[in-house]
């Protein structure tokens, strides 16, 4: 793991002491590796069928929206896309930190409990739009 961590950039090793250092705070799979393409489909996949159940009317729906516009200068979708990156960031911290406490309290875990997953996350696409 620390081999993979260390290639994807996530830490760097010392040579001489064989410290590790962290370098991100998370890991992120190397481009076109066999990790990144699980992810993606388990991403995909997740989205896809949220989206369906809503489409299908499913009871509770999943929290799913988007917005779109279109004929935005290059530094318009700059300021959009920083401030999207940084809220979104917050938004999947805040998360993350609550469903690892919520996982680490064993009180309130019992053998008889359903047990669910959850994941959350969002994307912000920008395209140069063609002209016709």
């Amino acid at each position: 793991m620390l081999d993979t961590l260390a290639e994807a950039g996530a830490v760097a090793i010392d040579p001489d002491t064989q410290q590790v250092r962290l370098l991100k705070a998370s890991y992120q799979p190397l481009a076109g590796s066999e990790d990144q393409l699980a992810y993606l489909t388990q991403n995909l996949g997740d989205h896809f069928d949220a989206a369906t159940d809503n489409v299908l009317g499913q009871e509770p729906p999943h929290f799913e929206r988007a917005v779109y516009y279109t004929n935005l200068t290059t530094d318009q979708i700059a300021e959009l896309e920083a401030t999207y990156e940084a809220n979104q960031m917050n938004v999947l911290k805040g998360l993350s930190t609550r469903a690892a406490e919520m996982k680490a309290d064993t009180k309130t875990k019992t053998k008889t409990e359903t047990k669910f997953r959850f994941r959350a996350g969002g994307y912000f696409y920008r395209k140069q739009e063609t002209k016709s």
